[in-house]
């Protein structure tokens, strides 16, 4: 097993509650490129926080990544399915379940604020790379945790409040617009 000593050192500590990483993904991956072993460089490019693709081989990392993922996930579909009456299961995706997500879950799902919600789960999601990175300190794996960080905090770095209320507000006047209209329209019927 290869030990990447100079890379992971290179590589700045990543905290959840950061604004903006000061290493982006293209450069990590620029990064891993010129530093690691080609099987690595594939296994770490293949990490991914979504969109799996599980017909590839992959390491014991990604295979507890993709069952942790997938199980909130479906703890998720079957929260949403319920509350809508429907069936769940042509949704679900079949995974071995990872144990404790449901209350996780259920949390995030009665939260009111939608980006209350989605910074509840990803911090479980942080806290399950802690998990995944123990015992792992120069190696592959520790690589494809840092990775799967810095594609949590792009991602986090995407939500913008006043995007989000400007982008609320605006499909809201349309809706009522809409609403009006109808209402408008059916008073001469």
């Amino acid at each position: 097993m290869a030990q990447y000593y100079f890379t992971v050192a290179y590589l700045p500590q990543l905290f959840y509650d950061t604004e903006k990483p000061f290493l982006n993904t293209v450069r990590f991956l620029t990064l891993c490129g010129e530093t690691l072993h080609r099987r690595d460089i594939l296994l770490v490019q293949k990490t991914k926080l979504t969109g799996f693709d599980q017909s590839e081989p992959i390491n014991e990392l990604l295979l507890n990544w993709h069952r942790f993922e997938i199980t909130l996930r479906n703890e998720l579909v079957n929260l949403r399915a319920h509350k809508r009456g429907k069936d769940p299961y042509e949704w679900l995706k079949e995974v071995q379940e990872v144990l404790g997500l449901s209350s996780i879950a259920r949390d995030a799902f009665n939260e009111d604020n939608p980006l209350q919600a989605e910074d509840m789960l990803n911090r479980v999601r942080w806290k399950y790379f802690d998990d995944l990175e123990s015992g792992h300190y120069f190696d592959v794996e520790k690589l494809q945790v840092y990775y799967l960080r810095l594609q949590l905090l792009e991602r986090k770095a995407l939500f913008d409040k006043e995007k989000g209320y400007s982008r609320f507000e605006k499909i809201r006047s349309e809706k009522l617009k809409s609403a009006n209209l109808r209402l408008w329209e059916e008073g001469f019927s």
